[in-house]
């Protein structure tokens, strides 16, 4: 994996936790193929779990509403 620099913002900051994670991974024998495809089905279900939750809520964040669309019936 490439050596990546990254900002302090909290996006930097996932991103490198992120890559730290990626690079666990690789290191304990996963394929990096493999090490993609658990971690977006991580991102998907966390994505599943958080919309759930706004749909209980009846509110979305709005960052989230961009990328959430929730049909009202």
């Amino acid at each position: 994996m490439t050596d990546r620099r990254f900002d302090d913002s909290p996006r930097g900051q996932l991103a490198e936790a992120f890559q730290a994670l990626s690079e666990a991974a690789v290191r304990a024998g996963w394929g990096e193929g493999d090490v993609a495809r658990a971690l977006c089905e991580l991102a998907e279900e966390y994505l599943i779990e958080i919309s759930g939750k706004a749909i209980t809520d009846g509110a979305l964040h709005p960052r989230l509403a961009d990328v959430i669309p929730i049909r009202k019936h």
